[in-house]
């Protein structure tokens, strides 16, 4: 399961063609479900449910958020001010109402035995390594992408700092984005 709240299925889908990958044809074959959030609604309990249901009827190995960044600071629709309130949640509660949404995500993902990859940005000068400052803590792993300019040169490294379980070397590796995906230069 892919769930994304920063782009349409499709171009979703158009973007996996550029490295031979048919979304469509897995989706079909229901390999593959793409969904798309409407980042105003992420909030309200409904949704939480319907990815619980997705979740129980097709037992998922992996499932995607992109982005966890996007998810925690979605504007608050109408509908999850009412949810909040009618769990008792005061209005300055409704912050901390995000980061307890994706952390309920993660936790229903981690119960069912997935696997979960969440991506997040991370903005320079500011402390951490994701802009929320607490996905790195819940998640199992945490891989770090980094670019620099070096002349008229683009360096761009990926480093490995968190796989709970498993043995890593967290030096950052030199890398580039092809045809066929990401290429470590090592």
């Amino acid at each position: 399961m892919y769930i994304t709240v920063e782009q349409l299925a499709g171009e979703i889908t158009d973007q996996a063609k550029q490295f031979g990958w048919d979304f469509n044809q897995w989706e079909e074959e229901e390999k593959l479900k793409i969904v798309p959030l409407v980042s105003n609604e992420i909030f309200e309990t409904k949704v939480l449910e319907e990815i619980r249901r997705n979740i129980e009827k097709n037992h998922y190995d992996r499932i995607v958020i992109d982005s966890i960044t996007s998810t925690i600071y979605a504007p608050f629709s109408a509908r999850s001010i009412v949810d909040g309130a009618d769990r008792g949640l005061q209005p300055r509660a409704l912050m901390e109402l995000s980061r307890a949404s994706v952390t309920n995500l993660v936790d229903l993902i981690k119960t069912h035995g997935i696997t979960a990859l969440g991506t997040s940005q991370k903005v320079e000068g500011m402390p951490g390594e994701t802009y929320d400052t607490f996905s790195e803590f819940k998640a199992d792993g945490l891989v770090v992408m980094n670019s620099a300019a070096v002349g008229r040169t683009l360096n761009r490294t990926l480093q490995v700092k968190k796989l709970r379980k498993t043995k890593i070397d967290g030096v950052p590796h030199n890398f580039d984005f092809t045809d066929s995906g990401i290429s470590l230069k090592l």
